[in-house]
């Protein structure tokens, strides 16, 4: 029925605002209805003690911009209240008491029906619910139980919202074994016993224990239930009339699902369509904080972040339009992150930088290397990044200008020779030094470096190492993989720390000095030199590592790690089988060495390579090792040893 007076007041119900056939509030929706309408954390309480004289005191509150609206004629209001959407409408019913009054009224449902009925995209109301009921459920993001608010989870069956805290309240809701536990639920079920679960008559919710699915039941739900059994009497009933009542249940129950499902299908597609709303928002609220950072100067470094990367800040993603007032609130935060962002880039761009160009030196540095002399005595790349020169190109090129392999190039070959001559006399002086360091008949000089006796070993572990292999050995330089990169330290770079004597002992094992005796040579004189022109072959007598007859040069020798080992020259026969087999062995496996084609003299860095190289250009299909030449690094020992084959008598000689 459509009426042409008007409400008076804002706050509080005027009886002269309804007319006098209406009925009053308080006799209008059920008293469940009513509430329903207001989400329980808004449900405020008198406070006691607080006289109407001391309300009156108070301050007038400022009229907003829908006071007026209670003023309006009620046939204009009541068409603006049924075109609303029902979210709409049920905001509007919690803004007065006398909008409340009006719209809570039974002779009001008409508007709710009408309003409900031109929302087309909200699913049928469930059965025994109101529509302020059925839309507070739908909209209000508020915790049914403890009134906490942003709730999104929903038991649609059992028409209440609950957050994860109340859903593990034993006294909100029951798990099905503690059912089966209680008196009349236990009937229950042993009513349906050929049935699979209280589900079947009651909404429950699933949810993940230890990795099991649990189902939970309202407990309301359940005591709805109970009392249904007792009304109606279930015990004194018969089996037959027992499954009836039970599938009248599970029919109810069915049905409530089959509405549930609907209401989960139309929330997934109305939460679809917000996010895709709040995104537009998002989306618009970024791009003028862009344009505004923009005309501050930040416009390059927002590019240098990505607009995903930016998107992502608190300040940014937020939806709320910018006005002034919000621009000046979020203006100093986001200059002081665009600040730390900026620093941040700058010492990535850095560090980047830093580490492509330590990588470039160490290729360029090695091509370097084979552009000198054959098995010349270079230092390895962890002193050449402490040279000045190269330290300043790497170090302070401006981090966004490119430095090539031509500009390293060019800054290692105007490195002057004299730098490795004193490097060289360096290790040299510090090798001495290590010599002395133990107890001598006489102080050792350069010289002695050059004997086949002086045998170096690595304090840390490692092989014996022999003069001059010892200056370019990865056991004295390499940095390991274990070692963090860092970029104040070139040599966790290059992999590589400058050589340095420091860790460098004599070796204690002396194998050195019986080979030389066995090769008749006296040990105070003879060089390595002369022990590698005689090509002579020991057998190592008491050696536990081979279980068939070993012959080794005496560079593989002196490497072995055993101590107290005793050798045997072996003899004509045995020396020219070793030779043989040696020289037929494969190239052994190697990268980021240097290597010499015996016939061209071409320098390859890798076995692979060198292979390759010796049957394409000379058509070799036998590579002996007469057909190349390795570099310093294989003067350790790493290969040096054969198998000889069973021979019912070998020859022996002795010193």
């Amino acid at each position: 029925m459509r009426r042409s007076s008007r409400l008076n007041g804002t706050r509080g119900t005027n009886s002269s605002a309804l007319p006098d056939d209406e009925e009053d509030p308080s006799a209008g929706l059920s008293g469940d209805e009513s509430d329903a309408s207001i989400p329980p954390a808004r449900k405020r309480r008198k406070v006691k003690g607080t006289s109407n004289m001391q309300k009156t005191s108070h301050k007038p509150r400022a009229r907003g911009r829908l006071a007026a609206l209670p003023q309006m004629p009620l046939d204009i209001l009541f068409e603006i209240f049924r075109s609303m959407h029902p979210r709409d409408l049920l905001h509007v019913s919690r803004t007065t008491k006398v909008l409340r009054a009006v719209l809570m009224n039974k002779s009001s449902i008409w508007i709710w029906k009408d309003s409900y009925a031109a929302a087309s995209d909200l699913p049928p109301i469930a059965e025994g619910m109101t529509v302020p009921q059925f839309v507070s459920l739908a909209y209000d993001r508020i915790c049914h139980f403890c009134s906490t608010p942003g709730v999104t989870s929903i038991a649609w069956a059992a028409r209440i919202r609950y957050c994860k805290k109340c859903m593990l309240n034993e006294s909100n809701f029951v798990s099905e074994s503690e059912m089966r536990r209680q008196e009349i639920p236990g009937r229950i079920s042993h009513i349906y016993i050929y049935r699979t679960s209280f589900a079947s008559v009651l909404p429950c919710i699933r949810i993940q224990v230890k990795r099991r699915e649990q189902r939970i039941f309202p407990t309301a739900s359940v005591d709805e239930l109970v009392k249904a059994y007792q009304h109606d009497e279930v015990d004194s009933k018969t089996w037959e009339e027992k499954q009836q009542w039970i599938e009248s249940k599970e029919a109810h129950n069915a049905e409530m699902n089959k509405h549930a499902v609907l209401c989960e299908t139309w929330d997934s597609k109305r939460q679809a369509g917000r996010d895709d709303e709040l995104q537009q928002v998002r989306d618009i609220r970024k791009a003028e904080i862009v344009r505004r950072l923009s005309d501050l100067g930040w416009s390059a470094e927002i590019d240098h972040l990505g607009l995903e990367v930016f998107g992502k800040h608190k300040l940014v993603r937020k939806t709320q339009p910018v006005s002034e007032k919000t621009w000046l609130q979020i203006k100093g935060p986001l200059l002081e992150y665009m600040e730390e962002v900026k620093t941040e880039r700058l010492a990535k761009e850095k560090s980047d930088a830093i580490r492509s160009r330590y990588d470039l030196l160490v290729e360029t540095y090695r091509e370097y290397r084979l552009n000198k002399p054959f098995r010349t005595v270079l230092p390895n790349v962890g002193d050449i990044v402490t040279i000045k020169e190269v330290v300043r190109i790497i170090e302070d090129t401006p981090y966004d200008q490119d430095v090539t392999e031509s500009d390293l190039r060019a800054v290692l070959d105007a490195i002057p020779q004299s730098y490795f001559e004193d490097w060289r006399k360096r290790c040299d002086a510090a090798l001495v030094k290590v010599l002395n360091s133990v107890r001598r008949k006489k102080p050792a000089t350069k010289a002695d470096l050059k004997l086949a006796t002086t045998v170096f070993k690595d304090k840390d572990g490692g092989s014996d190492l022999l003069y001059p292999h010892v200056l370019v050995s990865d056991e004295v330089t390499a940095v390991y993989g274990s070692i963090e990169p860092r970029d104040d330290d070139p040599s966790t770079l290059c992999r590589h720390r400058p050589w340095s004597a420091e860790h460098l002992g004599v070796s204690y094992r002396h194998i050195a000095k019986p080979l030389v005796l066995l090769a008749g040579l006296d040990p105070r004189k003879a060089t390595a030199e002369d022990m590698d022109q005689m090509d002579l072959w020991f057998v190592c007598t008491n050696g536990l590592r081979w279980s068939r007859r070993c012959a080794m040069t005496w560079r593989y020798a002196v490497g072995l790690d055993e101590r107290n080992l005793k050798f045997e020259l072996l003899g004509g026969q045995g020396t020219m089988q070793a030779r043989q087999h040696y020289t037929r062995q494969s190239i052994p496996y190697f990268r980021d060495r240097d290597s010499l084609c015996a016939h061209c003299e071409m320098r390859f860095s890798t076995s692979e390579s060198l292979e390759d190289h010796l049957g394409k250009a000379h058509t070799l299909t036998t590579i002996t090792k007469s057909d190349y030449v390795l570099d310093l690094a294989f003067d350790s020992g790493i290969i040096g040893s054969v198998y000889l084959p069973e021979l019912s008598e070998v020859e022996s000689g002795e010193a």
